[in-house]
This record gives structure tokens, sequence and C-alpha cells, in this order.
């Protein structure tokens, strides 16, 4: 038998074996991407939940959210210091959700629903005045991001409005008749 011709079948051999390898750590690879994304995308819906179950659960704080998201000059200094403790909630949570799709964890779908929900409410009086004064505690990347949100701010007065009573709800003397008690 001729050695040679067995060497050239052995490398053949070598050769196809580091093929297979590599094509089943491309595979785990992208299992392991996908696990990743999901993981991601579960732990940001859950987040989400988690951010607005106060809202749900306390009426007052609702409010404060409401009012403040469209009219934060009818808010009182008590009332505008938790909806300052609100927003940066919500920037920390827009941040983090900006940052996992930045680096590849999120799919770009769901950033898409993400960016147009969350967009839209970073466009309100609100969120914009908290912005002005806080942009500095973020991200550099994600405050060129903001800052360059183009999206419309969705006005979500109505609902609001007709949730606490009436036109003239929003004015400044009916601060007071908030649902359930108040704060």
């Amino acid at each position: 038998m001729n050695w040679k011709a067995i060497g050239s079948v052995a490398e053949l051999l070598g050769a196809l074996g580091v093929i297979a390898s590599l094509l089943y750590l491309s595979a785990q690879i992208r299992q392991g991407t996908k696990a990743s994304r999901l993981a991601t995308s579960h732990a940001l819906a859950t987040a989400a939940r988690q951010w607005s179950d106060p809202m749900q659960a306390d009426a007052d704080l609702a409010w404060i959210f409401q009012v403040g998201t469209e009219a934060p000059e009818q808010l009182s200094d008590r009332q505008r210091s938790r909806f300052y403790f609100i927003c940066f909630s919500f920037f920390r949570m827009f941040e983090d959700i900006h940052f996992q799709y930045e680096n590849g964890a999120l799919a770009p779908e769901l950033w898409e629903g993400y960016k147009t929900h969350y967009g839209t409410y970073v466009k309100s009086p609100g969120l914009q005045s908290y912005w002005e004064v806080r942009r500095k505690i973020f991200r550099p990347q994600f405050a060129e991001f903001v800052d360059g949100l183009s999206l419309p701010h969705v006005h979500r007065i109505d609902a609001m409005v007709s949730r606490v009573g009436g036109e003239d709800s929003m004015s400044p003397g009916a601060i007071d008749r908030r649902p359930e008690g108040g704060a």
C-alpha cells in the first residue's frame, strides 16, 4: 500500500472533520443567539409589565402619570416629584430596550414596536420637560437616539379627561378631584 495515498486520505478525512465541526459550531451559535433573543424579549416584556403594575394598582399614581405626561404644570411639587421618579424609571427601561437592540439581543420587529410605543410618550410635554433637565444621566448613544426621534406625540388627554371626570377636570381648580381619594 502507498503511504502517500494513505496520508492524503487521512488529510481529507481530517479536513472533513474540521468542516463538520465548523457546521456544528455554527448551528450551536445560531441556537444560542435565538435563545438569547428569546430571553431578552421575555425579560423586557416582564420589565414593562412591572413598570406599569404600580400605576394599575394605585389610581393616584396613574393620575399623576397621566396629568404629568400632558400637563405637568398642573401637578403640585409633591406630585411632580413622584412624576419625575416615574420618568426616571420610564427612561431607564427605554434605555435598556435601546441597549439590547443596539447589541443585537432584541429582534428588529420587537424593537420597532417598543420604539413606537415609548417614543410617542417621550414626545409628550411632561416627559420632554424631564428629559431637558435629566438627559445627561443617560448613555450618550441613548440621548442622541431620543433627541433624534421623529415620532409624533399621541395626545392622551381626551382619554384621561373622560376617566377623571369631565371637560374641566384638567383645570387648575380641579386638581384635587382625583379618583379614589388623592395624594
